[in-house]
């Protein structure tokens, strides 16, 4: 059983009393699984975060996500993404719908696109899908593909219906703008202890989150956070548009890396921001699932 997985169902099933999550971490990895590469990879996409150009009346996809090492906790800044796609016809073009991504400090990335369309693979559709190839430092790349939930071909494909593929296929959420919102984080077999951490004995560091987990939050959770200075932290959930806060947590914290566990809020499931505030300022916010 994958990690997440394991972690979901022990907890849906109360089989775990609360932990922390260092501890429970540490008796199983959690490794994303791979996906073919298929045949319409191209070298040198352009380092852009946009790759569709606009389509008339079709939404706008943005996907948010982290890319972690295997102990699911600790991000990999700079790790380098690739990702391309068919177009809305469910043709690959040889420029659009392909481009490059670097993760930022906290290992975050995104990028707008559109939801791919399908093209027929012999008998059947392939449902739609966005492939990823990650590379971070001399690690061997990492090739997989992202689905979305919902999609009526995902059971008769197989490469989406196989069980190993789970993680990978996400939810979409519409914003007040009509476009299409999904989260999708990436646990690379990364060893923590070969990532280089940020010195946080630094003055110039900022506040940040540094990672949620498990995301899609089930029920038990723990956000690490970085305070820069001892000051009120306040912790509170969102919709995607900034509306519906939820307090998680609030206090007087020191500077230093932070680790709060917190029960899943009463939302209903869907894709929401958790937002890190210090002495009332909002300085950080990360996109998670709530299932």
């Amino acid at each position: 059983m994958k990690r997440r997985q394991a972690l979901k169902s022990f907890i849906t099933a109360s089989i775990l009393p609360f932990v922390p999550f260092k501890q429970l971490f540490a008796e199983v990895e959690c490794i994303s699984t791979s996906d073919i590469l298929g045949p319409y990879f191209i070298e040198g996409a352009p380092n852009i975060s946009n790759i569709a150009p606009a389509v008339a009346d079709v939404p706008r996809l943005y996907i948010t996500g982290t890319v972690y090492a295997k102990d699911c906790v600790t991000p990999l800044s700079n790790a380098l993404i690739d990702v391309w796609q068919a177009n809305n016809d469910g043709s690959y073009e040889d420029i659009d719908y392909r481009g490059k991504i670097y993760t930022d400090e906290a290992g975050n990335y995104a990028f707008e696109s559109i939801q791919p369309g399908k093209y027929l693979n012999g008998s059947y559709y392939r449902p739609s899908h966005i492939h990823y190839k990650v590379v971070y430092k001399n690690n061997p790349e990492f090739v997989t593909q992202l689905y979305f939930e919902g999609d009526t071909t995902i059971d008769i494909d197989p490469w989406a219906s196989d069980p190993s593929a789970v993680d990978r296929i996400i939810p979409l959420s519409t914003d007040d703008n009509s476009n299409l919102n999904g989260v999708f984080d990436i646990y690379l077999n990364v060893e923590p202890q070969t990532v280089n951490t940020p010195d946080f004995n630094r003055n110039d560091i900022s506040s940040k989150i540094q990672a949620i987990a498990p995301n899609p939050i089930v029920e038990n959770f723990e956000i690490s956070f970085y305070n820069n200075t001892k000051a009120e932290v306040t912790i509170d959930i969102c919709d995607i548009m900034g509306r519906q806060s939820t307090l998680l947590f609030k206090g007087n914290c020191n500077k230093q890396l932070h680790k709060i566990p917190l029960k899943k809020p009463s939302l209903n499931s869907g894709i929401y921001s958790i937002r890190l505030s210090v002495n009332g300022k909002k300085v950080d916010a990360k996109r998670v699932m709530i299932n």
